[in-house]
């Protein structure tokens, strides 16, 4: 066997790999990554904040005022958390919209089908007739 053959016949060469084409960029794309990553920083320091502000009330050794503070801090930290989570919100609604989505329908698409005409078993909605309904109450002998 011709091992040199073997290592540089065309049948063994590998491809090389293809690069994910990751489409345009756009405006729309772009400020939306800006903005969830600006959220992103956000929420993670406000949950850092409420874990400091916490470990401040746990060790205030019953001092008013550094149970206060803390305790302050805390109300801060949750109010920020409410807020990032509603401007997330408010991101996505608004992207979902720009983008040509019905901002207020999240989920897949409805589709509707034209009725069809059976035989004789009354109006559908949409004016079609229904099928019979059958005469051994719905069992098939």
């Amino acid at each position: 066997m011709d091992y040199i053959g073997f290592l540089f016949t065309s049948a063994y060469a590998t491809q090389p790999a293809k690069i994910k084409d990751i489409g345009v960029l756009n405006f729309n794309t772009l400020i939306s990554s800006v903005i969830n990553v600006i959220l992103i920083i956000a929420g993670t320091l406000a949950v850092i904040y409420l874990i400091y502000s916490g470990i401040q009330y746990i060790t205030s050794s019953g001092d008013a005022t550094k149970a206060t503070a803390a305790r302050t801090g805390i109300i801060n930290a949750i109010i920020g958390i409410i807020i990032i989570l509603l401007a997330f919100s408010i991101v996505k609604w608004v992207q979902n919209s720009v983008e040509g989505g019905n901002p207020s329908n999240t989920g897949g698409s409805i589709t509707t089908t034209p009725p069809t005409t059976g035989t004789g078993g009354g109006t559908a909605p949409g004016g079609g007739t229904l099928p019979p309904a059958p005469s051994s109450g719905g069992r098939s002998t």
